[in-house]
Formats: C-alpha cells, structure tokens, sequence
C-alpha cells in the first residue's frame, strides 16, 4: 500500500482465474477450483503458454525458427508438450462426458449440445464405426479449443478493464455494489431462482458495454472474402482480407 493507503493489486491473474472455472462450468460442466484454490488449471497454463507462444512468433515473422515447428528447437519442443497437454485434458473432459462418467455441473452445458450434433451429424455420414468416433471426438476437441483460443483472453482482459475502470470511480463502485446486493443478495454462494440477466442488473451492463467501448479486447478482426463484396460504387474482389 502507499502512504495515501491506496493498493496496488493485480488484477489479471484473478480474472484469468475466474474466467477458467467459468469456461469448465458453462461450457464443460466442470468445476477447475480455480477461484476457490487461488490457483491455474493445467489447461490454463498450457494455453497461457500457447497464447503467449503464438504472439512471440508472430512478431517474429522473418526469423525461421520461430515459423517452422519442424527444427529441434527448445521452443517448439515446449510447444508440441503444451499442445499434446491441452487436447489430452479436453480430450479426457470429452470422453467422461460420452462415456456417461463425466461430473456435469449442469445437463444442459454448451458441451453436451456440442456431443449431440456432431454425433447426429456424424452418424448419417455413409464411413465404418470406428473411423465415426475417431472424426468425432477430433471435431468436437477442436470445437471446444476454439471456444477457449476466442474466449479466454478476451474475456479476462475485459474483466480486468472493467474493474479498473469501476475503481477508478468510486461512486459507480457504489452503484454497482448496490445494485448488485438489491438484485442478487448478501449469499455469494447461490442465485436467486427468478434471476433473469436480461431484466437485472442494469447499471452494470452499462458499466460493462462502457468498458468494452474504451478498451476493447479484441480491437480488429480479420477476414477472408469468398466471394467478391460490394459497397456503395465499389466492389471488392473474393480472396482479399478485411
């Protein structure tokens, strides 16, 4: 603390932290005890590597080793160790769940509608059993990697954002604890059955939506035109990026 007694606390990792156990609970039905243990999970820790991997060789564009994960590099070998480590946790998670063993939080997570249409959709494709399931459990691992590689980051920075944003305000902080005990109550360990987050918490989904306004997790996005696009008076080809 300094001498006006004010704290200088690090925000990020916490959020990182919140962010996890509820990726496992809304999308996997898993509890990761992250928030209630003060710590990683093994999958945070293999994407905070792979994340920050990622970053360090795209700044590194000309420099071989840093393109080509075929050299013995130590680099690259941390990196196939964090790769092979991420889908075999996710792999495990997915297989428990089709197998009827796993420990849902909730029946109706993102996980099990992902296991529901790509096994119906696999299963009118004309191929033996065996190669089914292979091609199934692989599509569905790479579906949720994706949710994590686009929800992670973005989620945790925003987190860490709004929180110094409200500190910054004390009395939106005041207004955001208000509203927050008027609507949810003093028990941190339940929720009100008529809880509805579309007709609650007003203020700070204002609060949020301003947040993600001044800093934006993800600024800009990228694209690749399939077909040619056209605005106004002009026509932008297929194949170019946006």
């Amino acid at each position: 603390a300094s001498p006006d007694r004010t704290v200088m606390l690090d925000i990020l990792p916490l959020a990182q932290m919140a962010t996890m156990e509820n990726f496992g609970s809304s999308t996997m039905g898993v509890d990761f005890k992250c928030c209630e243990n003060l710590s990683s999970s093994p999958i945070a820790e293999a994407f905070d590597y792979l994340s920050d991997d990622s970053t360090r060789r795209t700044m590194a564009p000309f420099n071989p080793f840093a393109q080509f994960y075929v050299f013995p590099t130590r680099r690259n070998r941390l990196n196939k160790h964090y790769r092979v480590a991420l889908r075999q946790l996710l792999g495990n998670v997915i297989k428990a769940r089709r197998d009827g063993n796993g420990n849902s939080l909730q029946q109706s997570d993102l996980l099990t509608n992902i296991i529901n249409v790509v096994e119906y959709n696999i299963s009118t494709c004309n191929i033996d059993k065996n190669s089914r399931e292979a091609i199934s459990h692989e599509l569905m691992l790479d579906m949720v990697t994706s949710l994590l590689f686009a929800g992670y980051d973005t989620t945790s920075l925003a987190i860490t954002y709004a929180l110094y944003l409200i500190s910054a305000h004390p009395q939106v902080q005041k207004i955001c604890v208000e509203e927050s005990i008027n609507t949810l109550g003093n028990d941190t360990n339940s929720m009100p059955r008529d809880f509805d987050p579309d007709e609650k918490l007003h203020y700070i989904r204002a609060v949020v939506y301003e947040a993600l306004r001044l800093y934006p997790p993800a600024p800009q996005t990228m694209r690749v035109l399939e077909r040619p696009l056209k605005l106004h008076n002009h026509t932008i080809p297929a194949g170019v990026k946006i």
